[in-house]
């Protein structure tokens, strides 16, 4: 068979096939084996196996960031629905203490003191309690970090600190690090009365112990003989008598107290008929004139559910009504909040909140127990229209 001779595309290499059917390359004078110059060349021009990539998906530039997860919640011993700041300090009252025990106590008031000395806090008697609640319902997790600087930068008239931005932040960083501290170490801030009366109450009794005297032996028993062996000792059965012992007289003789008993003369006692009262026909009702403030402080149960139709009616109409003392000004509208909550709706509301707290049950469990007893308690949709309310109106 002739051979073939195949031109590559460089000028100094030919490829030729001989009779065998093998090819061979002529390349600068030399004729070698096409197979192993190939292999050659693939072992010098073969790169690094690039590194295998996971699974990923292709970034295209039009995707959305992707956000962390959030981390896992942590279950605070808490009322699910909504509690003003206040009613929840109030309400832990109530719950069962034996878990604080064991737990490293802190100073409320010394944290306090430290916070304002480190930055330079000038404020009166008033403002300082109001600092001190505000920083003690952070400590033990009943405010969030941004309903803490909320109630700093908020007016005082409104229940506030009126703190500057700067201020609140800077505070809250030194705050932070406090409570960091205090839970690692797994503490609990408390104010100094209840550690005074924890103190008070884990010491022991101390009763006065008194030593026991022996009582010394009587003269008579000293100069009393001892009786000879042989010799029966004489029994007196009667006592003696001394005679500088006095015999006590009577004061009267007994014939005058019988004469004067004679005296007194008895009682009578008349029967007499009750008599008919007459029928009250005059006597009517006071009516008195009150305004918003003091028909949100006078509501009860009842009122309440005369407001409407239903419970979401009722419950527009309380909010409207603080709303519309907050256009006139913010002192109505703090008026109406306050009578808003010192009403006995809400106080029956707020009952039902303890008693889940103090005995770990849900709000339905505590009112089908009041229901089942015969007593008016709140419904469960309306408990949870006073909890929207709250929600609502954030105090």
């Amino acid at each position: 068979m002739p051979d073939q001779v195949l031109q590559n595309n460089t000028d100094e290499e030919i490829l030729i096939k001989d009779e065998s059917g093998s090819f061979k390359l002529y390349s600068h004078g030399q004729l070698r084996d096409y197979q192993e110059v190939l292999s050659s060349q693939l072992k010098v021009s073969a790169p690094s196996p690039a590194p295998v990539a996971p699974n990923l998906p292709i970034d295209t530039g039009m995707e959305e960031p992707m956000l962390q997860p959030p981390p896992p919640a942590v279950r605070k011993k808490t009322a699910s629905f909504y509690f003003h700041p206040e009613d929840e300090e109030e309400a832990a009252k109530f719950a069962p203490a034996a878990e604080a025990d064991n737990l490293k106590k802190y100073g409320l008031e010394k944290i306090v003191n430290k916070a304002i000395a480190d930055h330079q806090l000038s404020l009166s008697q008033q403002l300082q309690s109001r600092l001190q609640n505000i920083i003690f319902s952070y400590l033990r997790d009943r405010r969030t970090a941004v309903d803490f600087q909320e109630a700093l930068v908020r007016a005082e008239p409104e229940g506030g600190m009126n703190f500057s931005v700067e201020q609140a932040e800077k505070l809250m960083v030194f705050l932070k690090d406090i409570k960091g501290k205090i839970n690692k170490e797994q503490g609990l801030v408390i104010e100094e009365k209840e550690l005074k009366k924890n103190e008070v109450s884990a010491k022991p009794s101390s009763a006065k112990t008194f030593p026991l005297q022996k009582a010394a032996p009587s003269s008579a028993a000293e100069l009393k003989p001892i009786p000879k062996v042989g010799q029966e000792p004489k029994i007196s059965l009667m006592p003696e008598i001394e005679s500088s012992t006095a015999v006590s007289q009577p004061a009267r003789p007994a014939e005058a107290v019988f004469r004067q008993a004679e005296k007194i003369p008895p009682k009578l006692f008349k029967f007499q008929r009750p008599v008919k009262e007459g029928k009250m026909s005059d006597v009517k009702r006071e009516y008195k004139l009150v305004g918003p403030v003091e028909e949100l402080a006078s509501l009860d149960l009842i009122t309440f559910r005369r407001l409407g139709l239903d419970t979401r009616a009722r419950s527009e109409k309380i909010v409207n009504r603080i709303e519309a003392l907050a256009q006139d000004s913010f002192i109505k509208k703090a008026a109406g909040l306050k009578a808003w909550r010192s009403c006995p709706l809400y106080r029956m509301y707020l009952a039902v909140g303890q008693a889940g707290m103090e005995h770990q049950l849900a709000a339905a469990e505590i009112i089908e127990q009041y229901q089942s007893a015969g007593k008016e308690i709140l419904t469960l949709e309306e408990f949870e229209a006073i909890s929207d309310i709250n929600r609502h109106l954030r105090f």
